[in-house]
């Protein structure tokens, strides 16, 4: 029986199971971290496909077969197919991990992946690394080592160095510090909605392994989670190559002082660009603050107890922004103009 994991419940708990279940929670937490890593923080993918899970993986997982991450994540020149294995037996040898790249009864073994050489393999685990399997070892997503042990190397495709490597040493309370990194000192997510957060992520990645959308997770989604948890995903795609104007320092210390400016300019000069990178800039100094997009005109935003502040806000070709204790102070005319 082919049955999904979940039925009725909006979340598992690993509390809920054994070590089977234990080995799930784990992928979910590894798929969050993968997907804010490749495809929001560095966008080197557009999505990640979350395999569905079902009772047959857990059942894999007892025989020591690897959870499914990602079937294959899109990238520039290849294709990343990661999987991860939470184990408690120590650590892996060269012998161990032969047996688990050729073992697969719910899914394709990972050493039949290697046969095509534009994907890459990679294992996360819990485990270390023991005597020549160290040798596979990487710190970090898209580090590849150039050889692999011989006792390995004979039962894999030959051209198959420089294509596989294993994310060692990744517990749980590892892949829980890097994932609060990122939502922290990237996205800055404020404290107070970290909790928060990580639950809703936790409940997109677990909607997706019981299949829905395919398993497909795109940027746009992840993005809306960092956005409604008041974090800052980045600056957009639009302001990537983006120059700062010689009169930079004049715009920001005006948004600062005036906590409003009007970017003038004829039609095609970098008008909004500009003012979308300013907004940027407040959301770095002001970790939390939205952003907010008004309809309208200056009025819409006039008045210490609109409902925005505290919030960056772009009103056609204006920013302002006000903080919390400034908005009591708000000026109720324009603030002088700025060129970009």
């Amino acid at each position: 029986m082919n049955k999904s994991l979940g039925g009725d419940k909006d979340t598992l708990s690993p509390s809920s199971g054994g070590v089977a279940l234990e080995g799930y929670f784990y992928q979910l937490d590894v798929s969050i971290l993968i997907a804010l890593d490749l495809v929001l923080a560095r966008k080197v993918a557009s999505q990640v496909v979350l395999e569905p899970a079902t009772e047959e993986d857990l059942q894999a997982e007892i025989e020591d077969e690897p959870g499914a991450l990602a079937e294959t994540i899109g990238l520039d020149s290849h294709s990343l197919v990661i999987q991860c294995k939470l184990r408690s037996t120590g650590p892996w040898k060269h012998e161990d991990l032969s047996r688990l790249l050729a073992h697969g009864k719910v899914r394709k073994p990972a050493k039949e992946y290697l046969k095509d050489s534009k994907i890459r393999y990679l294992l996360v685990t819990s485990a270390d690394l023991d005597g020549v399997a160290r040798d596979l070892r990487v710190d970090v997503v898209g580090e590849w080592p150039d050889t692999i042990p011989a006792e390995m190397a004979k039962n894999l495709p030959p051209d198959a160095a420089g294509r596989l490597a294993v994310l060692a040493s990744m517990d749980r309370e590892k892949v829980d510090l890097r994932t609060d990194r990122l939502l922290k000192e990237r996205f800055r997510i404020p404290h107070t909605n970290l909790a928060q957060c990580r639950e809703a992520l936790r409940r997109e990645a677990l909607l997706r392994m019981r299949g829905a959308a395919h398993g497909v997770w795109k940027r746009a989604e992840i993005e809306r989670v960092i956005s409604d948890s008041g974090g800052y995903a980045a600056a957009s795609d639009a302001l990537e190559g983006f120059v700062k104007p010689t009169n930079w320092e004049e715009l920001t210390e005006a948004l600062d002082t005036r906590h409003a400016i009007i970017i003038t300019g004829a039609s095609g000069t970098g008008k909004t660009r500009a003012a979308k990178a300013l907004i940027a800039d407040v959301r770095e100094k002001i970790p939390g603050i939205r952003h907010e997009f008004v309809q309208g005109g200056p009025e819409k935003v006039y008045g210490d107890q609109h409902p925005l502040w505290p919030a960056a806000g772009f009103v056609d070709t204006e920013i302002r922004c006000l903080t919390e204790l400034e908005s009591g102070n708000a000026e109720k005319e324009v603030q002088p103009r700025v060129q970009a």
